[in-house]
């Protein structure tokens, strides 16, 4: 460790020249200082970078950029410094820091950074060294590039880097016009440089796409002939795809610019065995795939989409037809997103996979889209390995057949298997599932293109064989006859054969494609129930009556059927009765038809050895479909025949009793909601409910934005398939793992739809059974006849049991129903009185709540100055922390011009805190005026409160004195009185015997009676005053209280 001390002689030659390069005024003699400071970097990199980094930096790059030898010198330098030597070298040789044992480059990469406060300064002139008007120095130019790429390389330097430029002024826009650079070593070094610079920084990547950087670099790519382009092309889907990474901003300007458009030439490839040229289609799909992931819900970036479905189509459609080469090989290790295997083999299945993803999330709800893949490209051609391959199978396909060929798993998609190695090259489960996927958005709300295919269907009439080749036979068909005609022959391979089912996975493909074509219209259902099919032989037959022989076929045979064949027909009968009265008179309630309902019956009880939680579960859903969309099913009933309002108000009225007899008697209660809840809890239907919660959780909340319900149903279609079907970091498709059956047993659409039967469940069954109560005695009044006919036409319908309980005491049923009735009339009662408690609390309790309003009120308002207080005190605290920061920074500068710029950005800061200090302290003061005005309102509410208690105590004290008044004056007045009568009376006995006295004594009674009438007179005069002035005698005066 001498030369970090000084001690080595390198050490003293490197301190020697740095000294040399700072004093010395000579232009000879800074040359040779460079020279000797590069012939020691070749041999001690670490050391030339310890003690010589900064001079070189700072006291020749910065002070001389205008001499072009100096500056050529500096970056050779610092090209030895900072990169590792030529290959090939051996890394354990290579120069370390004795302290923490780092490669040298790595410790100047470091260096290049310290101290913090020049390396602004170094990177600027970088930056001012690649612009314009340098750019004849092009070997000067490529090596700072290269110098910038090793720095962003690094991953302690890479966010120094990333904040230095994102700063400076002009360098985004410095470095986007070197895309536009002539010499193409200079524009394509540059490609990688913004590639790594961009990476997982949003603010970047912004700023370059608002410089143009989609339009250059994908103008690079054209004028590099697009997907023949080599490394330069994919360097620069490198770049765009950082460009897209995480950032839907961008990936929002990236469609409406048009520029998905501009990515058809770089996804069709013109050798697909070429592996740079499917490297490039593979890195252009999953640009696709991210921008579909987050932006495939705007209409505008569907539409933009809907563009390049031509080219995705052909990479699914090719196939490579060799013994040697098997496509369904799935890579086990995969980096960097590439479709590459270990031995640098494409990928084929998985790139087809992302691309029947993108055509998944292309074509849902946007008809647009649709019809441009349906109608505008009618055909496209099957690509094979070889020109004998595609001179013997050059035929034109529609699209629609073709993916519904391909769900099938290539069923009759080449006429021939032994001339192209055989047809298990097309098996490939992932492959076939997406394919179903996407029939299933396609027919999604598509009125128009389920009717065209379900009369195709019901107008198929199939036939034997001619003589004629596969292919001129195919020729001569349009293709939604091929379609009716295919479909037809699956779904009726066991009608017509009586020998089985064929390929099981196959079968379950037809029976959901048919499901997705009826699913969402009442119309197609019942049109596709009401017409006969023909099969061979011109033999008629009804869709429901072969789904029902098939199902029959499966539950009695079990041993020999494949389980997916059995779920399959019982989704295809769900879909086919939900929401669809007339479907499910077609299947359980037509005139003098095959009693079907036992089998659901017969599957709901199966014991474990027949039955599961699967099948039991999907029987019983039938039967609760019955109950919730057809409550007045019966067998033989005329309800094709009804009038619709006689329909209507027949459902309104009751339950049947049919169902009642099935539900109660035949499965028991127990066991119908039973089965129900074990299906619900059953693996797959959990992990889908599971699977909607996520997808729910990830929607914005519609109240913050203007989604409507087609926009929702988008977001949730995407995050569906990117939760629960494809894991785009690791490329794979989920439901492939630990699949044993290799279907997707249930849906989104199934598991919303049994959630809301099952929610109202449990009070149809109590309707079904109070309904029902009622039921016996009238129709052994009024309906005994049709009753007993009908037990006569199904006498299986009713368990033995309850029979023989019927007919011998039907007294007992009377007294029971009456029982029932009663307990729920009560129970009814007393959820009406509770209802009306519950409301009156309510009320009370608004009332309540209406005196805290205005004292609310300020406490909110309070709240929110406090609020606005601390936020603008934690403002000032930064703007204090940035002005010393800035001052402590810029106080070791050296130039004037430093200085006076440190002078003039701590003056801007300075009035920005001045402003922020004037708003804090207007926002105290009026924190501090509401405290004031708050407190006075709290003294005049106390105030107030003990004013009304003096009233209260004047008011009780002046009552008790008028009172005490009252009684006083009244006894005066009596006592008066009665000295007026006796003082009268002695007057007379006087009167006659003495005249002069008398005279006298007269006078002075009539004095005395004046006066007491004077008296009186004011007493009353001063009572009359106070009742009518005081406020607490008038009876009339307002109470204060």
């Amino acid at each position: 460790m001498q030369w970090l001390f000084g001690d080595d002689p390198n050490t003293q030659s490197i301190v020697a020249c740095c000294t040399r390069l700072k004093t010395s005024t000579l232009f000879e003699d800074k040359i040779s200082a460079l020279n000797e400071l590069e012939n020691l970097a070749k041999e001690h990199p670490l050391q030339v970078g310890v003690k010589a980094m900064n001079t070189i930096c700072d006291e020749v790059l910065t002070k001389h950029i205008d001499e072009q030898i100096l500056l050529k010198k500096c970056i050779e330098i610092l090209m030895l410094l900072v990169l590792p030597p030529e290959e090939p070298y051996d890394v354990e040789k290579l120069p370390r820091h004795p302290s923490n044992s780092r490669v040298y480059y790595e410790c100047n990469l470091e260096l290049l950074f310290t101290p913090s406060n020049a390396a602004s300064d170094r990177i600027e002139v970088f930056i001012k060294l690649l612009r314009d008007e340098f750019s004849e120095s092009i070997e000067l130019q490529y090596n700072i590039i290269q110098i910038l790429t090793m720095v962003l390389l690094y991953k302690n330097t890479v966010h120094k880097l990333q904040k230095e430029l994102i700063n400076a002024y002009g360098a985004i826009n410095t470095l986007s016009e070197l895309l536009n650079s002539p010499h193409e070593f200079i524009r394509n070094s540059c490609v990688i440089l913004m590639a790594h610079l961009c990476c997982n920084d949003p603010a970047i990547q912004k700023a370059f796409a608002f410089e143009g950087a989609f339009e250059k670099v994908l103008g690079i790519t054209r004028e590099e002939e697009g997907v023949e382009g080599g490394m330069v092309v994919q360097d620069c889907l490198f770049l765009m795809e950082n460009l897209l990474m995480n950032n839907e901003s961008n990936q929002k300007y990236f469609a409406e610019l048009g520029c998905v458009e501009q990515l058809k030439g770089l996804l069709s490839p013109t050798d697909f065995l070429n592996k740079q040229q499917m490297t490039i289609v593979s890195k252009a799909v999953n640009m696709l795939m991210e921008i579909t992931k987050n932006c495939g819900y705007i209409h505008n970036t569907q539409i933009a989409l809907g563009t390049i479905m031509e080219p995705l189509l052909n990479i699914v459609s090719f196939y490579a037809f060799n013994k040697n080469r098997n496509q369904r090989n799935v890579m086990e290790h995969k980096t960097n997103n590439d479709t590459t295997t270990d031995e640098g083999d494409i990928d084929y299945n998985l790139l087809k996979q992302k691309c029947l993803i993108l055509l998944r999330m292309i074509v849902f709800l946007n008809q647009d889209n649709l019809n441009l893949l349906i109608a505008h490209l009618p055909s496209f051609k099957l690509t094979y390995l070889n020109q004998e391959q595609n001179a013997l199978m050059s035929k034109q396909i529609n699209p629609l057949l073709f993916i519904t060929k391909l769900a099938l798993n290539g069923y009759k998609l080449l006429p021939t298997s032994t001339e192209l190695g055989g047809l298990d090259i097309f098996y490939n489960p992932v492959i076939s599932l997406l394919s179903q996927s996407l029939l299933q958005c396609m027919f999604s709300e598509n009125r128009n293109l389920q009717k065209i295919l379900t009369e195709s269907l019901l107008r198929t009439q199939l036939a034997v064989h001619s003589n004629q080749p596969p292919q001129q036979q195919q020729q001569q068909q349009h293709w939604d006859v091929e379609f009716g005609e295919l479909v037809l022959q699956i779904l009726s391979i066991h009608e017509s054969t009586q020998k089985g089912f064929g390929d099981p996975l196959r079968y379950w493909m037809i029976t959901r494609i048919l499901s997705y074509l009826v699913n969402d219209n009442n119309k197609i259902k019942v049109l596709a129930l009401s017409k006969p099919l023909t099969l061979y032989n011109n033999k008629q037959i009804y869709l429901a009556e072969i789904i029902m022989n098939s199902l029959i076929t499966t539950i009695d045979d079990k041993s020999n059927c494949d389980q997916r064949i059995q779920l399959g027909l019982l989704l295809l009968i769900i879909t086919l009765c939900y929401e669809c009265r007339d479907a499910i008179y077609k299947i359980f309630g037509g005139d003098g038809q095959q009693n079907y309902m036992q089998y659901f019956v017969k599957l709901a009880c199966a014991d474990d050895q027949i039955g599961n939680e699967y099948n039991r579960g999907l029987a019983t859903y039938v039967i609760a479909l019955c109950l919730e969309f057809a409550r007045d099913l019966s067998p033989n009933s005329n309800h094709a025949q009804q009038r619709p309002n006689e329909v209507d108000s027949r459902k309104k009225k009751k339950f049947s009793a049919y169902l009642f007899d099935i539900i109660n008697n035949r499965i028991s209660l127990d066991r119908f909601k039973s089965n129900l809840e074990k299906l619900r809890n059953t693996k797959e239907y959990s992990k889908m409910v599971s699977v909607l919660q996520k997808c729910n959780q990830k929607l914005p909340n519609p109240r913050n934005t203007n989604m409507d319900e087609v926009e929702k149903k988008k977001r949730l279609l995407i995050e569906e398939i990117f939760i629960h079907d494809f894991d785009i970091e690791n490329d794979e498709y989920l439901p492939d793992k630990n699949n044993r059956m290799k279907i997707n047993l249930f849906d989104r659409r199934f598991v919303q739809q049994f959630e809301n039967i099952y929610a109202g469940i449990d009070k149809r069954i109590i309707s079904l059974i109070s309904s029902n109560n009622q039921q016996p005695q009238n129709v052994n009044t009024h309906h005994h006849a049709p009753l007993h006919s009908h037990r006569a036409v199904h006498p299986s319908h009713t368990h033995p049991s309850s029979q023989a309980t019927r007919s011998s005491n039907p007294g007992a049923i009377g007294a029971s129903s009456e029982h029932n009735a009663q307990e729920i009339n009560s129970l009814r009662q007393e959820n009406e009185k509770l209802n009306q408690e519950n409301a009156m609390l309510q009320r009370k309790v608004d009332a309540m709540s209406k005196n805290d309003e205005v004292l609310s009120a300020k406490m909110s308002e309070l709240h929110e100055l406090r609020k606005q207080m601390q936020q603008q005190s934690h403002i000032i605290l930064q703007q204090k922390q940035q002005i010393q920061q800035l001052t402590k920074s810029k106080s070791n500068g050296n130039s004037d011009t430093k200085e006076s710029n440190t002078n003039a950005a701590p003056a801007e800061m300075m009035t920005k805190y001045n402003t922020l200090r004037k708003t804090y302290e207007q926002l105290n003061r009026d924190h501090e005026d509401l405290l004031v005005f708050l407190g006075d309102l709290h003294e005049k509410f106390e105030k107030t409160q003990k004013e009304l208690k003096d009233v209260r105590q004047e008011k009780k004290q002046l009552l008790s004195m008028v009172d005490q008044k009252r009684k006083h004056g009244q006894t005066h007045h009596d006592h008066r009185q009665h000295m007026h009568h006796n003082n009268q009376s002695r007057h007379q006995q006087q009167a006659r015997p003495q005249p002069t006295s008398e005279s006298t004594e007269s006078k002075s009674m009539d004095t005395d009676h004046n006066e007491q009438r004077t008296t009186n007179h004011n007493t009353k005069t001063e009572t009359n005053a106070k009742s009518v002035f005081d406020p607490v005698n008038d009876p009339t005066a307002p109470d204060l209280m």
